[in-house]
């Protein structure tokens, strides 16, 4: 029973809570789909130092946030509550070890009981002696609803020590079932010539209890690109920069069935260079960027065959850009309770400065439910970072992105059609350094947006923020 003063306490405690988070109680309610709900904080102020590439995940249990430490070379998570209130001061996930020079890359996925799955990257720093690296390996480990490690480290395609891996992606359906996607390239030296013989877009599936569930799955496997120049002149540092040469990141989603999808980048050339100019230039002919996503059952099926998001765009050599060519980068992909899906990504022109955000989406069943459609657009390419988007039960999904103006976010309804406005979510002042942002709506519609804020031409003082936005 809920006394008098059992509800007096509780008030109080919420209070307390939302005083951290700068989010006065009237916050609760709902407000129109976007609106800041209380200002940007710093996930963790009191070691805002070296805090980059931050990752976060949202259910009805709460948030999570990671990133990494550059200072310290460690992955740290911390855990809030679902009003931004901290449920503690941080945690260590990963730190660097004797044979491992760089732990970077970390995402994160929570389900419905607080659970967390963690997967970062092991990375080699030495970038000249290639022969001799070692590769890049995706690493993972679970975490129950108060912050303690679950199980041992977890390690997907341990059995190949040849293949080296780039930036991982985690998802996790409403049972705690979850998913891990990346690339894996194989690569050859001989003759001074680096060949990267074969690239695979990649996921291993997981019990909740940490378990490995069937094979690798592999959604895409090509011959890659063979680059030319002096071995010792690439900053070739394993998967970090395996996927910057030869394609970007796996990204994925699952149901709330376990059914997931995989969506990736595909940078086709029938040729590529790379020569060691003041800057390199890296020269391709005849050559598109695609977008493509692949459907899996729960059990790791494929559900038909590999589809190509985006239309084939031309491009021609880099000393001479054609007119329409376009880069993409990394797409991001998210699910609605019963499969409906959407796949964002960020398109710049080669040919000018304007980038678009974009997304399309589609049903369960594979069809698509619109056309690519731009959702916001910009002239500061160089600024931009990947789009990040996260999806609500009901198919409602939200955008975020990195402007000239700032961290920025859209609300778009599940039938494709805009909830809101451009929210600037933290405008850029003229020292900010912005950049890394990232999602999250969970199933409970309110929205957490997260990334990093530097300041000044050495993007000092690096420290994570995040804000909550309104849901639908």
């Amino acid at each position: 029973m809920v006394t008098a003063l059992h509800r007096s306490r509780i008030t109080v405690a919420v209070a307390v809570a939302l005083a951290f988070a700068g989010l006065p109680l009237a916050a609760l309610a709902q407000s129109a789909p976007g609106t800041p709900v209380g200002p940007a904080f710093d996930v963790r102020p009191e070691s805002a130092s070296s805090q980059v590439g931050p990752a976060v995940a949202r259910s009805v249990a709460g948030t999570v946030i990671v990133w990494r430490d550059a200072a310290s070379n460690a992955i740290v998570g911390r855990r809030l509550a679902v009003n931004g209130a901290p449920l503690d001061n941080g945690f260590v996930i990963a730190s660097a070890v004797p044979t491992v020079t760089v732990v970077a890359a970390p995402d994160v996925a929570i389900d419905a009981a607080g659970n967390v799955v963690v997967f970062w990257l092991l990375s080699d720093a030495r970038d000249a002696d290639v022969p001799n690296r070692r590769p890049s390996r995706v690493q993972g480990r679970r975490y129950t609803a108060d912050g303690v490690p679950a199980g041992a480290l977890l390690t997907p395609d341990a059995a190949d020590p040849t293949a080296t891996h780039s930036v991982p992606a985690v998802a996790i359906d409403a049972d705690g079932d979850f998913a891990v996607s990346f690339k894996r390239g194989f690569a050859r030296i001989a003759s001074n010539r680096l060949t990267v013989t074969r690239e695979d877009s990649v996921a291993q599936r997981y019990g909740r209890d940490g378990t490995a569930q069937g094979a690798l799955i592999t959604a895409d496997s090509r011959v890659a690109t063979a680059f030319d120049g002096t071995v010792g002149g690439f900053f070739f540092n394993g998967g970090i920069d395996l996927q910057t040469f030869t394609g970007s990141e796996v990204d994925v989603a699952m149901d709330d069935d376990g059914d997931l999808a995989l969506a990736w980048v595909e940078q086709a050339a029938s040729e590529s260079s790379l020569r060691q100019y003041p800057l390199f230039t890296r020269v391709q002919t005849q050559a598109s960027d695609v977008i493509k996503v692949r459907r899996y059952t729960a059990a790791g099926a494929a559900r038909g065959p590999v589809q190509r998001v985006t239309t084939a765009r031309y491009f021609g050599p880099a000393s001479g850009p054609s007119s329409g060519s376009s880069i993409f980068r990394a797409p991001s992909i998210a699910m609605a309770a019963n499969g409906d899906h959407v796949v964002a990504w960020s398109e710049s022109s080669r040919s000018s400065f304007a980038t678009t955000i974009n997304a399309r989406l589609y049903a369960a069943d594979g069809s698509a439910r619109s056309a690519e459609r731009a959702y916001a657009s910009f002239d500061d390419a160089l600024l931009a970072d990947r789009a990040a988007v996260a999806m609500a039960a009901d198919g409602t999904f939200v955008l975020t992105w990195n402007e000239g103006a700032g961290i920025a976010a859209r609300v778009v309804a599940a039938g494709g059609e805009p909830l809101s406005d451009r929210v600037l979510v933290s405008p850029r002042a003229s020292s900010d350094v912005l950049s890394s942002p990232d999602v999250a709506i969970g199933r409970s519609g309110t929205i957490a947006v997260t990334w990093t804020r530097g300041t000044g031409f050495a993007n000092a003082g690096q420290t994570v923020r995040a804000r909550l936005l309104a849901g639908p």
